[in-house]
């Protein structure tokens, strides 16, 4: 976990699922979803630098505790355009706390 993300209360979290999902227009939108253990504020975190000798631009999925809340699962989605996501030579990944999705996947 990154220094800077603890010392402002951010956090890496990990998801149940990250896709991309055709839109009507044409291009993909990124789907993840996950569940906190208390409602947490979710967002997507693009770092300065590329992942993978620069191949692929980083994206942290990370979150931080609301103000005071009760402990009780929380289930969270992100949607983002695949066009605004930052790219690398090839594409993007998501880096969460133990997991990491490469968009397009490694290898394809």
């Amino acid at each position: 976990m990154a220094e800077a993300n603890e010392q402002d209360g951010w956090q890496r979290i990990d998801w149940d699922s990250a896709e991309e999902h055709p839109m009507v227009a044409g291009g993909f939108q990124v789907v993840v979803r996950g569940t906190t253990p208390k409602p947490m504020a979710v967002e997507f975190h693009d770092l300065p630098i590329g992942v993978a000798a620069e191949d692929y631009q980083g994206v942290e999925v990370r979150a931080r505790a609301k103000e005071l809340a009760t402990e009780v699962e929380t289930p969270w989605t992100l949607e983002r355009d695949s066009q605004d996501m930052p790219h690398g030579r090839v594409g993007f990944v998501l880096i969460g706390e133990t997991k990491r999705a490469f968009f397009p996947p490694e290898g394809s």
